[in-house]
């Protein structure tokens, strides 16, 4: 993140007429939030892919609503 800001800095000093960043807010904040779409997405995946089934399945008939 301290790198994309550090290149909106050079964006904003590139422009040399005028004081302006030469990117709309409107376009900036589209981008902002597509990357943190992104980055949502990949730790969702990630956090997805962590999950593991029981370490032990047991083959122990489950005896629910019989009697023994």
């Amino acid at each position: 993140m301290k790198s994309f800001m550090m290149f909106l800095l050079i964006l904003g000093t590139l422009a040399t007429d005028s004081d302006q960043i030469p990117i709309s807010p409107s376009a900036l904040s589209g981008i902002l939030i597509s990357l943190m779409l992104i980055v949502f997405l990949f730790v969702g995946l990630s956090s997805l892919n962590n999950i593991n089934g029981p370490a032990t399945y047991s083959t122990v008939p489950l005896l629910v609503g019989k009697e023994r």
